[in-house]
């Protein structure tokens, strides 16, 4: 996986004082770690994308290793068949305004 963004440039200068992170996508904030490239802005370009995916389909071990991160990094967003996503965003939420640990 390799995500790319490409905003307008007012939004892109809003967002970078918004997001908080050094990443975009939930998989890296789950993580805390790149894990998929994000190609933001003039980095999301076809060059750097086409560099960015042949990499991935042609090195299987970096490919398995990423499909290996990221589906630890999804088991950290909840198990399957566990508590709706927006239940648990929920309560995380309450926890921080309580001071507690989300």
């Amino acid at each position: 996986m390799v995500v790319a963004y490409r905003v307008s440039p007012l939004t892109y200068a809003l967002l970078k004082f918004a997001i908080r992170t050094p990443w975009v996508t939930l998989i890296n904030i789950a993580a805390r770690r790149f894990i998929a490239p994000e190609l933001i802005q003039n980095r999301c370009n076809g060059p750097e994308l086409a560099r960015a995916l042949a990499v991935r389909l042609d090195d299987e071990a970096l490919r398995l290793q990423q499909i290996a991160d990221q589906t630890e990094a999804l088991g950290k967003l909840g198990p399957r068949g566990g508590p709706d996503p927006s239940e648990r965003a929920a309560d995380a939420v309450i926890a921080i305004i309580e001071g507690r640990e989300p």
